[in-house]
């Protein structure tokens, strides 16, 4: 309980909310005979519990968060005890709170964190969607398991790691790497690690500089070759290594664009083979659609 109560203030602090909902008839009802002078310090206390979270458990203190002149100050004591004292009460920490306020500044927060991680939510598929081809109903069973997840009063950082998480398995389960068939031997592509004359200056699970990484890759020349002959075997005959490098080049600014700076070399493969793996599996049922219409447009003809 202790590290939600925490966790809520953090997401409170982060995302300072300056209003709350106004109950003006349960205020008309409840503050009814309430001289002028002491209903102007209750709702500054309100205010001050909104903004704070509780008050000081000191006559004084409360004066002056009340905005109570000094020449009022005995008028205060006496109000505060004839009308206000049983509108608070004290808190395990020696506090105040008025527990409507505090009711309504508690479901308050609830409703900004649940919009935030919608927020959160909608802009990690966003930014996923770009890197990533799927159908759309695999992205809102997507959607649909992550806003499962409880990410109550999680850091927008904390919340995307979670995401993540899911989102990497889930793709390693759906996405099945394709492997390198020839003759000779059958090689799965993310285990090339290069050839004649490629330098590797960083291990392969080493996170270093996305540039560093782009480098690496350019010089891969084995483990792009071995993507070519992959796909023209098995999606395009004319699949070229000129082609393979517009792609990489296209991923690239995707993942740019989606704020990944850092990454191994491994990861970097996995994931454009990954994402390489659906390009070719679309582009592939997209020609071959196309291929029966115009079929069949022909057979029309020819009848």
């Amino acid at each position: 309980m202790a590290v939600l109560a925490l966790r809520k203030l953090k997401t409170l602090y982060m995302i300072k909310d300056f209003k709350f909902p106004f109950f003006y008839k349960e205020w008309l009802v409840s503050t009814q005979g309430m001289p002028a002078d002491v209903r102007g310090w209750y709702i500054n206390l309100l205010c001050h519990q909104a903004d704070k979270g509780d008050l000081p458990n000191d006559m004084e203190e409360l004066a002056e968060l009340a905005g109570v002149k000094i020449s009022e100050y005995q008028r205060f004591i006496d109000g505060f005890n004839q009308w206000l004292n049983q509108r608070f009460i004290e808190t395990d920490n020696q506090r105040l709170v008025n527990l409507k306020m505090k009711s309504v500044l508690e479901e308050r927060s609830d409703y900004i964190n649940g919009q935030s991680q919608r927020s959160y939510l909608a802009v990690f598929i966003r930014g996923k969607r770009k890197i990533h081809e799927f159908t759309d109903d695999e992205w809102k069973h997507v959607s649909s398991e992550l806003s499962n997840i409880d990410t109550a009063y999680k850091t927008k950082k904390e919340t995307y790691k979670k995401y993540d998480e899911w989102f990497n398995q889930w793709l390693n389960r759906t996405v099945q790497p394709f492997n390198i068939d020839s003759d000779s031997d059958s090689e799965d592509i993310y285990n090339i690690k290069g050839g004649m004359g490629e330098k590797i200056t960083n291990g392969p699970d080493d996170i270093v500089d996305l540039g560093l990484v782009k480098e690496e890759i350019k010089n891969a020349v084995s483990w792009k070759e071995g993507i070519v002959r992959t796909a023209k075997s098995k999606y395009n005959k004319s699949f070229s290594l000129t082609e393979l490098e517009k792609l990489i080049q296209e991923f690239d600014e995707l993942i740019w664009n989606d704020g990944e700076t850092e990454k191994s070399l491994k990861d970097y493969k996995k994931h454009f083979n990954r994402w390489l793996e659906l390009r070719l599996q679309r582009n592939h049922i997209s020609d071959k659609k196309i291929e029966s219409k115009t079929i069949k447009r022909l057979e029309k003809y020819a009848e």
